[in-house]
């Protein structure tokens, strides 16, 4: 019987596996970030007199909070090189962390209410 080899390039194999689960982790980055920044949209316009509420997440008055969620790295080549994406508050907003800690609602409860979605996102399935 005749027969033949089929290969393959096992450095080409993972190299193209590295950046299709980079291309996971920037998704399901962008996505905390994006789902965290809508729920630190909502308003508490001058003169402040609608706050957020011990439970709920900060209200918005500058929206520079909202705007210090942030994603590292964010190139599908830098994110291959170690299979890692960090999303958090920038170091000019770390109030941010200072109201989770006194019971107001911060990024690890969005991220906690997003799990599913973003695993389904890391695992490749539609959803």
């Amino acid at each position: 019987m005749a027969n033949t080899v089929i290969r393959i390039n096992p450095a080409r194999a993972i190299k193209d596996t590295q950046v299709e689960l980079a291309k996971r982790l920037l998704r399901a980055g962008v996505t905390l970030v994006a789902e965290h920044q809508r729920r630190l949209n909502r308003s508490n316009p001058m003169p402040h007199q609608t706050p957020a509420q011990v439970g709920e997440y900060p209200r918005k008055r500058t929206g520079f909070l909202q705007s210090q969620v942030m994603m590292e790295p964010t190139s599908p080549e830098e994110v291959a090189a170690d299979l890692t994406v960090r999303v958090g508050i920038g170091v000019a907003a770390q109030y941010g962390e200072f109201l989770a800690q006194k019971g107001f609602l911060g990024l690890l409860d969005t991220a906690e209410d997003l799990r599913s979605k973003l695993e389904q996102i890391l695992g490749g399935t539609s959803g």
